[in-house]
């Protein structure tokens, strides 16, 4: 009797939407390289949800006997590359800007003492500046900035590929860099070091690359129940921005206003200006973006009397529509909205 038993599963996570579970039309996680053959040859199947992926494994059942249909006894590694459905995910994420076509994030789940893990495989707990490498071919230039030094270069097995004593040309080395398999290679050169992923076929839209190593033994235990199928996550943080409201009167001077929080964690602090039918409001502190907020701001004013009156009830929320940088603090995003009265 044929059975199936998964052997692991990718999971994507993402804190913008409730309980980070992410939607469909977000991301598309597709099989490259020796996977497509892995798939064939040991009689697995590649399976996608809206937020996972998993490879599932054949097996031959005989009484209380279970074997897989084809075994394997060397390590094989399973790739993927993560496509962007939807532009504005890493507006919503907390992630750097990445230049697409020349950075990619890279995840597996070997380590850098090369032991393979569950759980989380980006290095920290949630996806961020560190899982980024620069993306070949297109950034090619970026290694040929260190061409005129001695440099070395490893593949994801720490052996080298590439031992460079500033005998190559920047035209000879490159067609040695565009020879190489696709893949997560490292470049050493005196005290640099970085990583960086070469991937030579359709790249549009591509903003992650994952290798996924797996070996005999985990089947085995998997196999015999000793083992849950491996569970491996990929979690994004929501971006989080100080918010902005532009407060606009199109006809007469804005009186004087002001930006309350219902559950008074939040002021809003009114910045310079030099237009009077505007006021200006920005958070006292970063808040995070979500699909579904729980905020509630309103606009009172307070122009001549100790009470207020209420303009809006509820204000709008930022989203990733509307972010920007701070012109006075280059390292931060605001997300700004306009309110018309």
């Amino acid at each position: 009797m044929r059975l199936y038993k998964k052997i692991f599963e990718i999971k994507f996570k993402h804190g913008y939407y409730d309980n980070f579970v992410m939607p469909s039309g977000e991301l598309e996680i597709i099989p490259i390289g020796e996977t497509e053959k892995h798939l064939k040859n040991y009689h697995m199947i590649f399976k996608k949800n809206s937020d996972s992926a998993s490879i599932i494994y054949e097996f031959d059942k005989e009484g209380e006997n279970e074997e897989p249909f084809i075994r394997f006894v060397e390590q094989l590694k399973f790739s993927f590359k993560i496509k962007q459905i939807n532009s504005k995910l890493i507006s919503i994420s907390q992630l750097p800007f990445i230049k697409m076509n020349k950075e990619i994030f890279y995840f597996t789940n070997k380590t850098k003492n090369k032991t393979i893990q569950n759980g989380k495989i980006s290095i920290e707990q949630f996806v961020s500046d560190k899982d980024k490498c620069v993306f070949l071919p297109k950034a090619i230039d970026k290694i040929l900035e260190y061409s005129e030094n001695e440099l070395k270069i490893y593949n994801d097995n720490n052996e080298l590929i590439i031992n460079n004593k500033k005998q190559l040309t920047n035209l000879e080395l490159s067609k040695k860099l565009l020879q190489l398999n696709d893949g997560k290679y490292i470049l050493d050169c005196n005290k640099t070091k970085f990583n960086f992923v070469i991937y030579k076929q359709e790249r549009k839209s591509i903003i992650g690359y994952i290798d996924i190593y797996l070996n005999h033994s985990s089947i085995d235990k998997i196999q015999k129940n000793k083992e849950d199928y491996h569970k491996y996550e990929i979690e994004f943080k929501q971006r989080e921005t100080f918010w902005q409201y532009v407060v606009v009167n199109k006809f007469s001077k804005v009186k004087k206003l002001k930006i309350i929080d219902e559950h008074n964690n939040v002021v809003f602090k009114q910045e310079k200006n030099q237009d009077d039918r505007k006021l200006i409001f920005i958070s006292n502190k970063r808040l995070p973006l979500r699909k579904n907020q729980k905020y509630i701001f309103q606009l009172v004013n307070i122009d001549g009397s100790s009470s207020y009156d209420v303009l809006y009830l509820k204000l709008p929320y930022a989203s990733a529509k509307n972010i920007s940088k701070v012109e006075s603090m280059p390292s931060e995003i605001i997300s700004k909205m306009y309110v018309y009265i």
